[in-house]
């Protein structure tokens, strides 16, 4: 079920993804990778695009700390690419972090720890 919520989310931000085609090329790119299960490149993909300060990609990298995929599950590593991206006002990582205080008991743990340490 985890993956499922990982997969629409990642997938959503395919959607709705605006600016340069650059961005959108890259993001495609990183998203068909991680589909494929191919989580080195969709890491190093998505890393390119978060540290350009790209919204989407902030929570595409974050997701992936969060459940683990391509990188060792790091919760606070996670809350940092979120609330990057929630900065910025991109919806959907506002609500990553919101369901990780107010969301069922699974999803709160290891994210509300981290974002309370932090």
């Amino acid at each position: 079920m985890r993956r499922s919520l990982t997969a629409l989310i990642l997938g959503g931000t395919l959607l709705l993804a605006s600016g340069g085609v650059g961005y959108s090329q890259d993001l495609e790119k990183a998203w068909e990778a991680y589909e494929k299960g191919d989580y080195a490149t969709a890491l190093r993909e998505y890393s390119v695009l978060a540290e350009q300060g790209h919204a989407k990609a902030q929570l595409n990298l974050g997701l992936m700390y969060d459940n683990g995929h391509g990188v060792t599950r790091d919760y606070k590593e996670a809350v940092k690419w979120y609330r990057k991206s929630a900065e910025q006002e991109y919806a959907l990582s506002g609500v990553r972090l919101s369901s990780a205080v107010f969301g069922p008991p699974f999803i709160k743990t290891g994210i509300a720890h981290a974002m309370l340490s932090t």
